[in-house]
């Protein structure tokens, strides 16, 4: 498994974020500005170890594309469970205070 908390990783991860002015390069993509936070391997590291350090791999991105580009990271634990709804002045005693219920 790739090791994202190395210096190593954490050296590479700027000087990526560096390269791209750490702006987002999907929504660049669609003409938009966004912040990126995430360095975002295109090939993903455990499947393809050979180019986990190749900058041509590497693009930044914000949270909200990296997400769309792994549904099955980032939000997993929030998805996997019920959502959880809250009602004004119900509680689970009738005493009101807007409680959160789990559907």
């Amino acid at each position: 498994m790739f090791d994202y908390t190395s210096q190593k990783w954490k050296k590479k991860r700027e000087k990526i974020l560096r390269r791209d002015g750490y702006q987002c390069q999907r929504c660049r993509k669609f003409g938009r500005s966004c912040p990126a936070q995430i360095v975002h391997h295109i090939k993903e590291a455990d499947a393809y170890p050979e180019l986990a350090w190749k900058d041509d791999n590497l693009e930044s991105l914000c949270m909200k594309c990296h997400n769309i580009m792994h549904p099955e990271k980032g939000r997993a634990g929030i998805l996997s469970r019920p959502p959880l709804l809250r009602l004004q002045g119900l509680s689970p005693f009738g005493t009101g205070g807007g409680n959160f219920f789990q559907l």
